[in-house]
């Protein structure tokens, strides 16, 4: 089993690079898709959303702004 405070703490050092690297290996795909996963949540006009593997945050982000009152 990993230690928790050893996996955040290497995840911590990576994210940015994670995410400029996720950008431009996918031709900002990932963006595109978030958008569209946010326009698609947003039509089940959701009470609640929980994101249990939330990874950069960056898809919980978008459905937060997608879907401010749920």
């Amino acid at each position: 089993m990993q230690d928790p405070t050893f996996v955040k703490e290497a995840f911590s050092k990576i994210a940015d690079r994670y995410v400029l690297t996720n950008h431009v290996l996918s031709c900002g795909t990932d963006i595109l898709w978030r958008k569209k996963v946010g326009r698609i949540v947003r039509d089940w006009q959701p009470e609640a959303i929980l994101d249990v593997a939330t990874g950069t945050g960056d898809l919980a982000l978008e459905l937060q702004k997608s879907c401010p009152d749920a």
